[in-house]
Parts: structure tokens; sequence; C-alpha cells
């Protein structure tokens, strides 16, 4: 089969290498669509588990062939990969809490992922992709239920009137999409680049702020008349997750969604904020939930089957497996999702 192959840092190509083959309890995947994450450039650029190796995790396709053991799947099933693997033995497995697993793998990350023809997939780690959509969703399901995975850890994650999205990736709009649907009155975007906030406006946002062209702090302030109920931070970088702590009102909760690349130092008034206002700070790690994968990921296809999830402007670059080299690079330059199509994504 073809797949794009990460031999080294920066080195990826479309090779021909043997079809991988199921074992009794798993599924061999026809892959038809699959994203590139912000986590698949830092695995190009040096962070991979091991070379070679196939990259992707954000992907749906077809059931090509089943082992003999599993019994939920058949030929020509429609579906999207759930990457993580749990240990389901640990701790936190027996709790439910499969994101925070102490043994786990992940598909495209530690085995090889979707950025290929074919994928070998446990059957459990298999979702229905509902026959109203399509595969280029089916591969926006994982990103989809990242942040709404945060918002649903919440006390009362409906109740929140007036948010802010800080970055605007395909996280941040889908972000912006689930604060809208649990019903925030109010979504500002927050971003450096001018294209992503005009994504964010194209998946509903109703305001926009350059954080490079004005003081994002003073501008919330003004729109939300004193600060944000809820903040949500997605873009990773430490000038976005020290200001989510500045935008939030009193007695106001940040969500940390963005992994941070770098050292985050808060200045003493910054600190300040969490104590004077007393602010609630959450953490949030992948997205799933008890029963495995969770109802982030059926809240994902019921919403995106409805209508509700706005997906066409976050797609900034569909390319075919033989183009596949240059997605990384697009990644790095583009706000939107890059998709790394394997034949018809109908």
């Amino acid at each position: 089969m073809k797949a794009l192959v990460l031999h080294a840092p920066g080195q990826a190509k479309v090779d021909d290498v043997e079809r991988p083959v199921p074992g009794p309890k798993d599924v061999l995947v026809g892959v038809r669509a699959c994203g590139v994450c912000g986590s698949d450039l830092a695995r190009e650029a040096g962070g991979a588990h091991h070379f070679p190796i196939i990259l992707g995790h954000e992907f749906a396709g077809e059931v090509a062939e089943v082992g003999e053991q599993v019994e939920k799947w058949k030929p020509g099933d429609r579906v999207v990969a759930v990457p993580l693997l749990p240990c389901f033995a640990c701790a936190n497995c027996e709790r439910g809490l499969f994101a925070l697993c102490a043994d786990y793998s992940f598909i495209g990350s530690r085995c090889d992922g979707g950025m290929a023809e074919f994928c070998v997939v446990p059957e459990g780690n298999l979702f229905p992709l509902p026959d109203e959509l399509i595969f280029a969703q089916g591969a926006l399901f994982e990103p989809a239920t990242v942040t709404l995975h945060g918002v649903l850890a919440l006390p009362k994650p409906g109740a929140y009137r007036s948010v802010v999205v800080l970055g605007v990736g395909a996280i941040g709009a889908f972000g912006i999409q689930w604060a809208k649907t649990l019903g925030a009155s109010k979504v500002i975007a927050v971003d450096i680049r001018e294209d992503s906030l005009e994504l964010a406006l194209a998946v509903g946002a109703a305001v926009t702020v350059n954080s490079r062209e004005e003081n994002a702090i003073e501008r919330v302030m003004g729109e939300t008349k004193g600060g944000a109920e809820l903040v949500i931070e997605t873009a990773g970088v430490p000038a976005s997750q020290t200001a989510a702590w500045q935008l939030a009102r009193p007695r106001g909760r940040v969500l940390q969604v963005g992994t941070a690349a770098k050292p985050v130092e808060f200045p003493a008034e910054v600190f300040e904020c969490l104590l004077r206002r007393e602010l609630t700070v959450h953490g949030s790690w992948m997205s799933y939930s008890d029963p495995f994968p969770g109802r982030e990921w059926s809240m994902t296809a019921e919403t995106f089957a409805s209508g509700q999830l706005i997906w066409e402007p976050i797609l900034s670059h569909r390319l075919p497996l033989s183009e596949a080299a240059g997605a990384f690079s697009l990644a790095h330059r583009s706000c939107g999702k890059v998709l790394i199509e394997t034949g018809s994504v109908e």
C-alpha cells in the first residue's frame, strides 16, 4: 500500500509499504480521510516516539477486513477511528478516566496511523460514521471532541453565557461552536491572525479581537462588562496561556486546553488575578469518558448529523495521498485543518 512515512525529523515521503494484517480482534480500515493535527507537526519536527512511523490519528474510512474474532464490524461499514488505546486496567481507567491512563498507547503516535491507504485498528477503537455524514466530516470527529471534553467536565457546562476563545485553529473553531451549542449568548474570539479571525466569524463568533493590533484585555473587559464567565485557551502559547487569567471575570472559570511547548511564566500581577478574582482553572487532556470512547464522541456525531457543527470553513487544504509529503508545511502555515485524502471522501 501507499503511506506517508516519517523516516526522520523533517523527512516524510510517500512510500510503498507492506499492507498491515489485522489480528483476531482487529479491523483493517481502508482510510478515506486523515487530518493533520498540531501534535503531528511536533512529531514531524523530531518529537516522534520512533522512526520510521506513519502518523495520523484523525481519520475515517471503510472497513476492509475484520479479524476472526470480530463480531461488531463487517466489511463496508463506515467508521471513525478512536486513537487512544487505554490499558483499561490502571486505577484511572477503572474510574473511567481513560485520557489519564497510566499505560496507554496511541494510534498514529506510538504505533502506525492513518496517513496511509490502510490502518489496523482494534475493534473497540472504532466509532460508526452516521450515514448522512461524509468521510471528511468523520476525520474531524477527534479534534471536535477535544474542546467538548473540557467543557463537559465543567460544573453546569451550559451555564456560561459569555465565553472567550483564545486561539482559532480547528480546536478553537470547534470550541466556539460548542460554547454556542451549549448555551453561550456571546462568544469572543482572540487571535493574532486575520485568517483565524475570519474563521472564527464563519463558525459563529460574535466578536473577534486581533491581539496584535489592539489591547485584547481592554476590549474583552468592555465587551463583557468586567470579564468572561468562561475563557477557553487553545493556542498553547505563553502569551495566551497567561492572558486567559486576565480575561475572566471574578469567580470566572478558565479552561486550559492548549499544550505548552515553552515554559509558561505568570507575572505577579497576573497570578494575583487567580487570587483576587477567585478564579477556577481547569486543565483538559484529550477527549474520552466512560463508557469508552464517551459522550464526547456520541455528541459530536449527533451534532454533526443535525448540521449544527459548521465544518467546511475549517478545512483549509485537501490533498491526495500522493501529495501528502507537503501536508506538514501547509499545516504550519494554515490556521485551518489540512486533510489527506485517499480516494473519495464523500
